[in-house]
């Protein structure tokens, strides 16, 4: 299989995307070690470690034929991930490997925002090789020891994220950290104090104290500790503040906006919804309203449709609050929700939900929530992760082929087009295909999504000409149908390619065409 690398996740149940893994586990072990270690091995200290109760030629012997399996299994281009010399074995310098714990150490030097916060828990999938102790007998110790190193980074790279998202008005996303960090060190009171701070903030001082409880708990249960005095009335006087009158919440909120407009100007205008909450918390409802809508319009350009229809909800209710006419504003919020239920993918009543086989349907609805409401450029490693679930796993065709689809949408919304436009290539063009069991989507709906969103990254690849015959083919396939949602959403992606190519001539009629589509129950042919 063609690939340009292997991506190795240790930190977690280890697993490998996209190739398979080896066979064996005791291989799997031994690349673990020597990637870890990143340095070469004496056979003969390997061949102790792993095979021990073989000892001598028949260890050395069982080494060879596992180091044959590893580099047969994960060859990629004609490279093979170990080299094997005479006396000793160590990872090879020119093979192509992305691991997760470098990856997350490497966000040490990215700045704090919710992308890399998104990374951050997408690489930090748990403890360092877990359910490989019992491969690790003789090498306890060390284990013990790089699962200790994981854990300290992992927390580096959580409070740095933390911090800079708190510093930049991102309290949601701070507090998100902050628990990250809480949970790899639950005893620290640094940490506790500022989730209790957060919480008394957003006014959930019930929340705090619970926190305040378990976090005591964990002292007496996990240390046999308690709460020293002066620590304890720190923590309490802490809460007494959280009693205060919402003034001093609304002047923090305040200051938070007005902090990000000054520093973060280019984070309010890609999400402006941030801004729009901290208006809200401090009860400026006028400027917040117009804060929402801009961010539900900016959600309908992206085509975030469960984000269009919420936030014109809290854009609806900032206005009633601020007690601003409705016929300033009503028509607005009304045309935006409007779009929103247009293209909106209705529950499919006559397909009950399928069995969640192996997990798929947990991770495409992670995929799909962080796709509503964090946007593509954080649904973009989940939907990679489940194209490399279904490529380990055993899957039906239609799991794989969505999986590709989910990758080919996220990454062309990242402006990764190259990953969308191979991702869209590897799903079949089959019109005729019976609905897949998730949402009910048909073959020809199918193709046409998949024909439209390559010709959107043909064309911001600089291939007009490829574009336009994507585009053609979207939609020769719709109208060989007999189904008005498929012709809608053809036409939408044709309108929408002429909109990046500023064809204005070609724009009006298509558009007109998508919205006269949208509105007939059923075609005729």
């Amino acid at each position: 299989m063609h690939s340009d690398k292997l991506r190795l996740h240790l930190l977690g149940e280890p697993r490998f995307s996209p190739l398979a893994p080896p066979a064996y586990r005791k291989a799997r072990a031994l690349l673990f070690f020597l990637v870890i270690e990143n340095r070469p091995q004496t056979r003969d200290f390997l061949a102790a470690r792993f095979w021990p109760a073989l000892g001598g030629e028949p260890a050395r012997a069982k080494l060879r034929r596992m180091v044959y399996h590893i580099n047969h299994s994960l060859d990629l281009n004609g490279v093979s991930p170990l080299l094997a010399e005479r006396q000793q074995v160590g990872l090879h310098a020119q093979y192509p490997l992305q691991i997760d714990w470098l990856e997350l150490r490497q966000l040490l030097k990215q700045p704090a925002n919710r992308h890399n916060l998104h990374c951050a828990e997408q690489w930090f999938g748990g403890e360092l090789l877990s359910g490989y102790d019992e491969e690790f007998q003789l090498l306890e110790d060390w284990l013990a020891h790089q699962r200790q190193l994981c854990r300290e980074q992992a927390l580096a790279v959580f409070k740095h994220l933390a911090a800079g998202l708190q510093r930049g008005g991102d309290w949601i996303g701070a507090e998100q950290a902050w628990q990250r960090c809480a949970e790899l060190s639950p005893w620290d009171a640094d940490i506790r104090r500022q989730l209790m701070q957060l919480q008394l903030l957003d006014g959930r001082r019930a929340e705090a104290a619970i926190g305040l409880d378990y976090y005591q708990k964990r002292l007496r249960d996990d240390l046999g500790v308690e709460l020293d005095g002066a620590g304890k009335q720190d923590f309490l006087a802490l809460l007494d503040n959280g009693r205060s009158d919402s003034g001093e919440q609304d002047r923090l909120h305040a200051e938070a906006a007005t902090a990000m407009c000054e520093h973060f100007p280019e984070s309010v205008r890609q999400r402006p919804e941030m801004l729009a909450w901290h208006l809200t918390r401090s009860g400026q409802h006028q400027t917040a309203a117009r804060v929402w809508l801009d961010a539900a319009r900016r959600s309908a350009e992206r085509w975030e449709i469960a984000l269009v229809q919420r936030y014109c909800q809290e854009a609806r209710q900032n206005f009633l609050s601020a007690g601003t006419e409705e016929m300033l504003w009503q028509g607005e919020v009304e045309r935006l929700e409007q779009l929103a239920a247009t293209f909106a993918q209705p529950a499919a009543e006559s397909h009950p939900a399928p069995p969640d086989k192996d997990g798929f349907l947990q991770r495409f609805i992670a995929w799909a929530g962080a796709d509503a409401f964090q946007g593509q450029v954080a649904s973009l490693p989940l939907a990679r992760e489940l194209v490399d679930f279904c490529l380990n796993h055993e899957h039906e065709d239609w799991q794989l082929h969505r999986a590709y689809w989910l990758l080919g949408h996220s990454a062309f919304f990242a402006g990764e087009f190259t990953e969308s436009l191979a991702a869209l290539n590897r799903i079949p063009i089959r019109p005729f295909d019976p609905p897949d069991p998730v949402q009910s989507l048909g073959g020809s709906q199918i193709a046409a999504i998949t024909l439209g969103q390559s010709a959107w990254s043909l064309h911001f690849l600089g291939e007009d000409h490829a574009a336009d015959n994507h585009a053609a083919m979207a939609l020769a396939l719709a109208q060989a149908g007999n189904d008005a949602p498929t012709l809608s959403l053809a036409w939408f992606f044709s309108a929408n390619l002429r909109r990046w190519q500023r064809n204005w001539s070609q724009l009006l009629p298509e558009a007109e065409a998508m919205l006269a589509a949208a509105q007939q129950p059923t075609l005729h042919a």
